[in-house]
C-alpha cells in the first residue's frame, strides 16, 4: 500500500479507538461496565513498553493505534481502581508479576523484537484475564465499545504495511483479543441469567 493509504488507515485506527473509549467510560460511570483491574494495568504498562519497541523497530502509521491504546489503557486502569470488577485474585498477582519480569527481561536484552514478542505474550495473558471474567460476567463489558474498537484495530492492522514480526505482532495481538471479546460477549449474554459479583 502507498503512504497515503497507510497514513489514512493509521490515523483512522487511532481516532476510532479513542472514540470507542467514550461509550466504555460512560458505561463505567453508570456502573454497568466493570473493567478487570489487572488486565488494564498490564495493558497500560505493556503498551508503553511495546510502543517504544515498535518505534525502535521502525513502525510508522500503525503507531497511531498504539499511542491511542496506551492512553485508553491508562485511563481505564485508573478508573478500575474505583469501578473495577470483583476482588484481587491470585491469578491477577501472578499475571502482574509475570508482566514485571517480562518487562525487565525485554529491557535487559535490548532487542526490539524481544521487547515486542515479550509484550505480545504478556498482553495475551492480560487479555485472558478479561476474557475469563467476561465469559462468566458478559454484562460487565460494553459491546458497542469493543465492536467499535475492533474496527479501529482492524484499520491499525492494515496500516502496518510491513509484515516483519517486530512491527506486525502487536497489532495482530490487539486484533485477536478484540475479536474474541466481541464473540464472547455476544455468545454468552443469552446464557448468563444472573450476573455474578465476582469470579
Amino acid at each position: 500500500m502507498n503512504e497515503t493509504v497507510l497514513a489514512t488507515l493509521g490515523i483512522t485506527s487511532g481516532v476510532i479507538n479513542l472514540g470507542a473509549s467514550i461509550p466504555y467510560f460512560i458505561d463505567i460511570f453508570r456502573g454497568n461496565t466493570k473493567p478487570e483491574r489487572a488486565t488494564w494495568w498490564m495493558w497500560f504498562a505493556l503498551g508503553a513498553v511495546g510502543l517504544f519497541g515498535q518505534i525502535a523497530g521502525g513502525a510508522r502509521w500503525s503507531l497511531v493505534l498504539s499511542v491511542s491504546s496506551v492512553l485508553v489503557a491508562g485511563a481505564t486502569a485508573l478508573l478500575s481502581i474505583k469501578y473495577g470488577y470483583g476482588r484481587f485474585h491470585r491469578r491477577d498477582g501472578i499475571s502482574l508479576l509475570v508482566t514485571v519480569i517480562g518487562i525487565v527481561l525485554s529491557l535487559i536484552y535490548n532487542s526490539p523484537l524481544i521487547v515486542v514478542a515479550t509484550v505480545v505474550v504478556i498482553d495475551s495473558i492480560a487479555g485472558g484475564l478479561t476474557l475469563y471474567k467476561t465469559w462468566f460476567a458478559p454484562l460487565t463489558e460494553n459491546l458497542t465499545a469493543w465492536s467499535t474498537s475492533t474496527v479501529g484495530v482492524t484499520c491499525g492492522l492494515l496500516a502496518v504495511g510491513d509484515f516483519r514480526p517486530v512491527i506486525f505482532l502487536s497489532p495482530l495481538s490487539n486484533f485477536l483479543v478484540n475479536i474474541l471479546m466481541v464473540v464472547i460477549i455476544l455468545g454468552r449474554r443469552s446464557h448468563v441469567k444472573r450476573q455474578p459479583a465476582d469470579v
